[in-house]
């Protein structure tokens, strides 16, 4: 059994609902546009009181009424904005490749972890001797984008002869950690 819905029928055209939807509408946009209108007229009386107050004392009057800012809590909400700007533009590319350079044969990183604030980079292998970390350590200090990289700790693991450590280094150069956290210097 086909069912057809053809809404010119004439039950449909005799219906008062969608004449009254409309009417409800049109009713609804005229009230919003005489509150638009009485906000709109508000507002502009403001404004000509700051003007006729900029005009009396010859200094230029606030648009808008001048209340307390907390400096600090401003200040920590910048801070977490530019954090997460330090987040969004890091370049993992740039900083695999670094790293790609500069590990020795013997040497396999495990885990990466960037601490975007600071500028400090952790990373943590195995190597299978001591001589293998330390040449990894002095290779990072050497590159052009690493920094301050020392050798954090190591442990030994006898049973296979790994050697598993943790470096610190900061990355990229350009980051001084005497400043403040969440600030960075400009471009070099």
């Amino acid at each position: 059994m086909k069912i057809d819905i053809n809404l010119s029928t004439r039950r449909y055209m005799r219906s008062n609902v969608p004449r009254l939807l409309a009417a409800a509408l049109f009713l609804f946009a005229v009230l919003y546009s005489f509150y638009n209108f009485y906000n709109y007229s508000i507002g502009r009386k403001e404004l000509s009181v700051y003007a006729k107050m900029s005009a009396l004392t010859g200094k230029k009057a606030p648009v808008l009424p001048a209340g307390k800012i907390d400096a600090k809590l401003l200040e920590k909400k910048v801070d977490t904005i530019n954090g997460i700007i330090l987040k969004e533009t890091f370049s993992w590319t740039e900083l695999l490749t670094d790293l790609e350079q500069s590990v020795p044969e013997n040497v396999s990183v495990v885990e990466i972890v960037p601490a975007f604030a600071g500028g400090r980079l952790q990373v943590k292998g195995m190597a299978k001797s001591m001589k293998d970390v330390l040449a990894f350590v002095e290779r990072l200090g050497n590159m052009k984008r690493f920094s301050s990289a020392f050798l954090l700790k190591h442990s030994e693991e006898e049973k296979e002869g790994r050697l598993f450590f943790t470096i610190s280094a900061v990355y990229p150069e350009g980051r001084k950690e005497g400043r403040k956290e969440g600030q960075m210097e400009g471009p070099a």
